[in-house]
């Protein structure tokens, strides 16, 4: 056989590092790029300590949907020092907050398998002072328990609950009776088909029955973290109360006046540390507490800032029924409402954790609602039409002027006055009064006030957000059609501005929006050659600005993946045949024996080492917490498990009963097709149907070119993607995403993502079925476009909608 020249060899070198060059260019643009793109997404840090302040402003009962509900309204003013963001919680509870937490003293034998409690009892008061609650640990002994206070907390961790609590007289239980006045037990142990005895040590009985029903339980159906701010150390119960709810991995079940929380295993199951911080986090959340409403806000504080914020709590609790309205009914419900307690919690991270990157403040108010009239006003009220306001006064008024005021409620800015006719009303005796309002989208505040600003009634109504698509679209002559609507209702007689962005020389556009809704962009003797791609109209109408994008694509050619690949084949054969031609050399024939069968052999493969390659797989592709099929889960163990220095092969059906065994021992859950490692689903914060959502769109972004934010990397969204400097947030559906509101952002499009398509079409039923003003809500979003569903299997249906 000839050998190859010296001058092809240097050819082929040459092209050789020519290749690795151009290669390590491309990989280092990439990678300089992701990280600019992907660093706009994280959350700054700021030099110094972060602190929070706040006090309460003001707060007040709206009546709401023609008075037949109340939304609890406060305002607050905040302020805050190197955060980037303020999260503010507000609950107006209907039982009292505890006021002080004590921990049994299980010296003397009181405890069965527990972890050191002193230790946890030190660590507890550490962490609720990191929490910011302000509660003082205090350590009780058995024979004190009769005398704690009233609407207290108790942590009793013996690990199986005491005959001394569950004994008592006439019926009535040491348990009963601290329930009665309002206490909190929080629990940590097993079932109580076991329970404990003094006898020097923790002596298990199985007599006498637990007679408590509250009591009863059932076997734990936990999976995975749920949804919102329940991320424990604890994460493997082993008991849920049958008649109770759960928070997480947690079970919790209301008795007379109290609560039972339980920490359903044994205490010795996690450190001491991570007990008392698992407990702590509990104490700050009091996620128990029995509550009439509950509303939040996130704050953008870029470092440092103070500012006024108004939250709504909203609850279908508060609400009357149509037949039910009346003064009486009203007064009966506000004097319920002003003996509550309202808990307000302002704090700047994620998960609700804490560190030296951690600041939270409490607020505790309670005020009296004087309620002297109703005002009878839509939910909905749009634009230039023609608005009926009832308005019912519970004390006779002669001659009276009277004001009626619009604040903004998400800070109480006044945005509108107008007043009626001086008029005479005699008590209770319903009067209407008609305006047309001209306020852009968002909830509002309406009161009704004297000229002394003294307030007969409050009111809640939304004003819709604004819809836009395209009637007509001429893009070579500039003249474009829209469709306003609010709630599906055009609207009429709006006066509006609109500018054509792409266009520095067209000039902007006035007109009034037509009564069927149209408006016009139409600029008269401006001549442009026609402008291809995204066209972006800015609207400025109510005092606001609206941007609205219509596409002018150019035809394409499509070209799919196969030929794309067949095209990079025939380009690499004539390099190879261009650029490294081989030298002349005579033909040879060589004669191939019959090979014999390679020989298999039985591999035992133990549940450690497939699980590692799950980890090895995701380290591989830079991915973290994806799930596999089986398919890569057979390529995963070829890849990285070896017998006598030769790769391990397996056949699909060998993989997949693989994944079967680790599926029934637990080591392994699954979703549409998709493994992963169980502790994946406590280490990343979410279940399976999340992450197998997050890598089914992986992929998909991928292989279109799209960048995203990994997972749990974004504070806006479970996902941000941003594809030709669009940007786009993509909510996953699933009990574990943080997201509990649609974030809504002005200039980018919300997704939510489902598993599958049948999840989908579920998720657009249950919509459909549902009740309440949250669901109207998010029904107008998606019926208007402002929020898509999308199915994980084919994203591009939703990003092309």
């Amino acid at each position: 056989m000839k050998v190859g020249s010296p001058r092809n060899k240097k050819r082929i070198i040459l092209v050789a590092v020519a290749a690795a060059i151009a290669i390590a260019a491309i990989v280092a643009y990439m990678w300089v790029s992701i990280n600019s793109i992907m660093s706009g997404y994280a959350a700054p840090v700021y030099p110094g300590v972060p602190s929070i302040a706040a006090q309460v402003f003001g707060s007040r009962m709206l009546l709401y949907s023609m008075s037949t509900s109340i939304v609890p309204y406060v305002l607050v003013h905040y302020a805050a020092v190197n955060a980037s963001y303020v999260k503010i919680n507000a609950t107006l509870y209907s039982q009292p907050i505890p006021g002080e937490v004590y921990v049994l003293n299980t010296s003397g034998g009181l405890c069965a398998h527990c972890t050191n409690v002193s230790a946890v009892e030190s660590h507890l008061q550490g962490y609720l002072a990191a929490f910011g609650t302000g509660y003082q640990v205090r350590n009780i002994s058995l024979v004190n328990l009769a005398s704690i206070q009233n609407n207290s907390i108790l942590v009793v961790p013996t690990g199986r609950m005491l005959w001394q609590i569950l004994n008592g007289t006439s019926g009535k239980t040491l348990l009963d009776s601290l329930l009665v006045r309002g206490t909190s037990v929080i629990y940590v142990g097993v079932n109580f088909s076991q329970i404990c005895a003094l006898g020097g040590s923790c002596s298990v009985l199985t007599q006498p029955p637990v007679a408590e029903p509250y009591l009863a339980t059932l076997p734990a159906h936990y999976r995975g973290t749920s949804f919102g701010m329940r991320s424990f150390n604890f994460n493997d119960p082993t008991f849920t109360f049958s008649g109770g709810l759960t928070y997480g991995p947690l079970t919790y079940i209301h008795a007379y006046n109290g609560t039972v929380v339980a920490f359903s295993n044994y205490p010795d199951s996690w450190p001491a540390d991570k007990e008392a911080f698992d407990i702590a986090k509990a104490i700050s959340e009091e996620f128990w507490l029995n509550t009439y409403a509950s509303g939040s806000v996130v704050v953008l504080t870029n470092g440092s800032s103070s500012g006024t914020v108004g939250i709504l709590l909203n609850s279908t609790s508060l609400n009357f029924g149509a037949n039910s309205t009346s003064p009486s009914s009203l007064s009966y419900l506000i004097g319920r409402l002003a003996a509550a307690q309202m808990r307000i919690t302002l704090y700047n991270n994620a998960g609700y954790g804490v560190g030296n990157r951690s600041a939270y403040a409490y607020l505790q108010y309670s005020n009296t609602y004087p309620m002297n009239g109703m005002l009878f006003l839509p939910s909905y009220v749009l634009p230039n039409q023609n608005t009926a306001i009832g308005v019912t006064l519970f004390q006779a008024l002669s001659n009276m002027s009277l004001n009626f005021r619009i604040n903004r409620a998400s800070d109480f800015r006044l945005v509108s006055a107008f007043s009626p006719q001086s008029f005479t009303v005699q008590p209770y005796q319903q009067f209407n009064y008609y305006q047309r309002f001209f306020l852009p989208p968002g909830s509002y505040i309406i009161s009704l006030l004297n000229l002394t600003n003294y307030t007969y009634a409050s009111g809640l109504f939304t004003v819709p957000p604004l819809n836009i698509t395209t009637q007509s679209a001429d893009f070579q002559a500039n003249n474009y059609t829209f469709l306003m609507e609010m709630a599906n209702i055009p609207l009429s007689g709006i006066n509006y501005t609109v500018t054509f962005d792409n266009c520095a020389q067209c000039p902007s556009y006035s007109g009034v929006v037509l009564p069927n809704g149209t408006a016009f962009y139409s600029p008269q003797g401006t001549h442009t050659n026609e402008i291809l791609g995204k066209l972006n109209f800015t609207f400025h109408m109510l005092g606001a600005n609206t941007t609205y994008t219509i596409e002018n694509n150019p035809v394409k050619i499509v070209v799919t993946g196969p030929e794309i690949e067949l095209a990079i084949v025939v380009v690499i054969m004539l390099v190879l045949v261009i650029a490294v031609k081989a030298p002349n050399r005579d033909e040879f024939y060589i004669d191939v024996p019959v090979m014999p069968k390679p020989e298999t052999i039985e591999v035992k493969l133990k549940p450690a080492e497939v699980l590692s390659t799950f980890d090895k797989l995701n380290m591989y592709y830079h991915w973290q917490y994806m799930p596999l099929s089986v398919e890569e889960v057979k390529n995963a163990i070829r890849m990285n498990i070896r017998v006598g220095n030769m790769p391990v092969t397996v056949t699909y059906n060998n993989a997949e009963s693989v994944l079967n065994e680790l599926r029934a021992s637990g080591d392994v859950v699954a979703c549409d097709s998709m493994y992963a490692p169980k502790e994946w689903t406590s280490l990343s914060g979410h279940d399976i149907e999340y992450l197998a959502t997050f890598k089914k769109l992986r992929v998909w972004l991928v292989t279109h070119a799209y960048m995203f934010t990994d997972v749990n990397a974004s504070e806006a969204a479970d996902m941000v993607v941003t594809a030709k400097g669009e940007r786009a947030y993509v909510i996953i559906y699933s009990q574990t995403s943080k997201f509990k509101d649609v974030p809504m952002a002005k200039g980018a499009q919300t997704y939510i993502a489902f598993i599958n398509s049948e999840k989908m079409l579920e998720f657009r039923d249950a919509l459909g079925d549902a009740e309440g003003d949250q669901a109207e809500l998010l029904r107008m979003y998606v019926s208007s476009g402002r929020i898509r569903l999308m199915d994980a299997d084919n994203p591009g249906a939703a990003f092309a909608s």
